[in-house]
């Protein structure tokens, strides 16, 4: 059965390089498997090939590294970006490398480049290309993995909640309006949303600790929350958050007398809302 002849795996994009130097990378492609080699005159095509064939490399002729890259260079530049292809300029001369030339990571190849050089050049940009898209995967991977995690937690959450609105009506109620405060006060203090996942853990659950904790007594409820928190697999850091937000100015607070700027800013934040809301229901 006749499957079809296998399409070029890897592609690389000349720019204005003269006959021998095409020859050269050619030659060298032809020692890749399923490498081929596109080649443009001028910027403007370039561009057009970077953008529709994503290269593993993209090299520049001498005539274009002497006058500078101008606008076209630098939209190649962007465009390639994306892809994180490999970068080099044929030179006859490093001087003659244009001071504004916005390739900064770009590899410097003397002309006549040797054959050597250029296959060594195309080896590397497709192992480079290939952990480019190893990383992109994992970082997917991570990312659903995280949300995979967020939404447990956020079950999880639930689930404590209607446990403690079970021994202190309105709990879930309460929880909400802190959430929104400290959602708040994260955009105001421009808090990094990378950090603002525990702290909205930490708001929702601060009435936890009364499951254990008879009687309106904050610190112990606090030690008591942080001991449940501290035993499930992601909530650490909240507990520490929570536990942090008994701690006062002036150091009198606990568990650790921190004072003013050594208590952590969430702990902080988690204090004002807990006061606030507090302050409401007087």
């Amino acid at each position: 059965m006749n499957t079809g002849a296998v399409g070029p795996r890897h592609t690389i994009v000349l720019i204005d390089l003269d006959s021998a130097d095409v020859a050269t990378f050619q030659n060298a492609a032809l020692e890749e498997r399923g490498t081929r080699v596109v080649v443009a005159r001028t910027w403007l095509q370039g561009l057009a090939l970077v953008r529709s064939e994503h290269p593993e490399l993209v090299v520049a002729g001498a005539a274009l590294a002497a006058e500078g890259p101008g606008p076209l260079g630098h939209a190649v530049r962007d465009a390639a970006a994306e892809h994180a292809p490999a970068l080099a300029v044929v030179v006859t001369d490093e001087r003659a490398l244009d001071p504004a030339w916005s390739w900064s990571d770009a590899e410097a190849l003397h002309h006549p480049v040797a054959g050597a050089r250029a296959r060594a050049l195309i080896h590397s940009a497709i192992d480079r290309r290939a952990t480019h898209t190893e990383l992109a995967e994992a970082r997917t991977e991570v990312s659903r993995l995280t949300e995979a995690l967020d939404q447990g937690q956020d079950m999880l959450v639930e689930l404590l909640l209607r446990i403690v609105e079970l021994r202190l009506p309105g709990a879930a109620e309460r929880a909400a309006s802190r959430l929104a405060l400290a959602r708040g006060l994260c955009e105001r203090l421009a808090i990094p949303p990378a950090l603002r996942r525990d702290l909205e853990l930490a708001t929702r659950l601060q009435e936890l600790g009364y499951l254990a904790v008879a009687g309106p007594d904050p610190w112990r409820a606090v030690q008591s929350a942080r001991a449940i928190l501290d035993s499930i697999p992601g909530f650490e850091r909240a507990a520490e958050l929570l536990a942090g937000q008994c701690e006062n100015w002036d150091g009198t607070g606990m568990p650790g007398h921190l004072q003013q700027g050594q208590i952590p800013l969430r702990s902080r934040i988690l204090r004002v809302v807990r006061d606030y809301i507090a302050a409401l229901e007087d």
